[in-house]
């Protein structure tokens, strides 16, 4: 009780999508002077269709791969078929919607397998707040996280240097059947195309490379080092 006159329900954690909750009250309930409380019927509400919560990559962000995986963080657990019915991509100066294709199976969990290397960003998505690193989490709770993580990708290359949206369409239903009734969008950009350039040091522009010195090579975006390593220097004759 608030006070007098009102009392709440609080629930002990946040709801997840597809539920629908009903409350009545209880027969033979009276005010405090002893007047029979009357209402006019059950009091219900539902929790809508799955919403994405949080994504990897962050939505906004300007450097994700022309071929993108998206993990989807959901308020509760959603029907894939939906998903792929209602889910598209749309990427600027590209007049149609492009479908997505929703990742299940020893694809799904190959691409799980790699959260030791995304690290503390994946970590982040599956708990709103908390526990956010492998060594400080159990098995079950893990796999529990996950279960309702979605993977997807657009089902077409990416251009570089180009704006991207997720449309999280009306439609796309929970287990429960309850579903989506407005569009969420989540936007990202594409990197610029993948370059290698050679750097040295010269006695002018037109010079060439001081022998002495030494010659870098400078990627234009992350690589791992098995990647790095097979970089080879020929003789230009």
């Amino acid at each position: 009780w608030l006070d007098s006159r009102t009392w709440v329900y609080d629930f002990t954690a946040d709801l997840p999508a597809g539920l629908r909750c009903r409350f009545a009250l209880e027969p033979g309930l009276h005010a405090a002077d002893g007047t029979r409380v009357v209402a006019d019927g059950a009091f219900e509400f539902d929790t809508g269709g799955p919403r994405i919560r949080a994504a990897y990559p962050r939505d906004g962000a300007d450097d994700i791969d022309a071929e993108q995986f998206f993990l989807l963080a959901l308020d509760g657990p959603a029907d894939p078929a939906s998903i792929a019915a209602h889910a598209s991509c749309a990427v600027a100066n590209v007049g149609e919607r492009i479908p997505v294709e929703v990742i299940a199976g020893e694809a799904r969990a190959q691409l799980l397998a790699q959260r030791r290397q995304l690290g503390y960003q994946y970590f982040q998505i599956l708990w709103k707040a908390g526990v956010e690193s492998i060594e400080r989490v159990q098995a079950d709770d893990l796999a529990r996280a996950e279960s309702e993580l979605v993977a997807l990708r657009c089902q077409r290359r990416l251009p570089p240097e180009t704006e991207v949206r997720l449309l999280w369409g009306p439609g796309i239903a929970a287990t429960s059947g309850l579903a989506t009734v407005e569009q969420q969008v989540l936007t990202w950009r594409t990197r610029p195309p993948f370059t290698v350039r050679i750097e040295c040091e010269r006695v002018n522009a037109r010079a060439h490379c001081l022998p002495l010195q030494p010659v870098r090579v400078v990627f234009s975006a992350p690589v791992t080092p098995a990647q790095a390593a097979r970089v080879r220097v020929r003789d230009a004759h």
